[in-house]
């Protein structure tokens, strides 16, 4: 994202009130959550962000994987299975295992899906949280 600068400032200005809309696009990378409850939007105030980010919705984030999956190439009735997790705990600078080998042009995307699915999944099969951090 660094390449794209001040356009990449624009465009968060031009779609926010639309991303926030969204269980899967309004939330931070590196902090928030998810729980097994069914809301119809992610819920942002100062509060959640002082204290780790946007509260979105496993049920809700689910849906949207589900609708979104056909776009980069993924049957969302039988998708592939999630990518393994470390075989450790990691740091949180410490940089990604390599993601396995995947042509499609949506590699990238296909990768986080399957993570998000297998998450989303669990959380509601257990009544567990999603915790970023």
């Amino acid at each position: 994202m660094d390449e794209l600068g001040g356009d990449y400032e624009q465009l968060l200005e031009m779609f926010e009130s639309t991303a926030q809309q969204s269980h899967l696009v309004w939330h931070y990378d590196h902090a928030g959550s998810y729980v097994p409850v069914d809301f119809a939007h992610p819920l942002s105030d100062d509060e959640l962000l002082a204290g780790g980010g946007p509260l979105g919705s496993s049920q809700a984030l689910l849906r949207e994987l589900e609708f979104i999956a056909p776009a980069i190439g993924i049957d969302p009735a039988n998708p592939p299975a999630a990518p393994l997790p470390p075989a450790a705990p990691t740091e949180l600078e410490e940089p990604a295992g390599a993601a396995p080998y995947d042509p499609s042009p949506f590699a990238r995307e296909r990768h986080v899906w399957l993570g998000l699915h297998a998450a989303a999944t669990r959380s509601l099969a257990q009544g567990s949280m999603i915790v970023f951090s």
